[in-house]
């Protein structure tokens, strides 16, 4: 199973089995300074894709963030991902979505 979310899923609970994807994808405008960057448990999450794409050719124009994970065992975790810029301490922004990881099958 794919699960594809966005910044509306942040402070959710999202269940997926070992071996789902779970795809997010965020506004970015890295020209500001200001990036989203991630943080996750590497034992329960393989991070497959973090990426940023720009909306189009023109300089300075934003787009999106595309992280990309796959569930590696079972059990509780968390997706974060904090949007700062990296001279500033603190973020201005944060979503974070907490994975049921689930043997698959069950």
């Amino acid at each position: 199973m794919d699960l594809s979310l966005d910044e509306s899923a942040a402070g959710s609970t999202q269940r997926v089995r070992v071996g789902d994807t779970v795809s997010i994808r965020l506004a970015e405008t890295p020209t500001t300074g200001y990036r989203w960057s991630l943080d996750v448990d590497q034992a329960r999450l393989r991070v497959d894709q973090d990426e940023f794409r720009a909306a189009g050719d023109a300089r300075g124009a934003g787009g999106e963030r595309l992280v990309v994970v796959t569930a590696l065992a079972p059990g509780a975790t968390t997706l974060r991902l904090a949007k700062s810029r990296s001279w500033t301490p603190g973020a201005v922004a944060e979503v974070v979505v907490e994975l049921d990881v689930a043997e698959q099958g069950a």
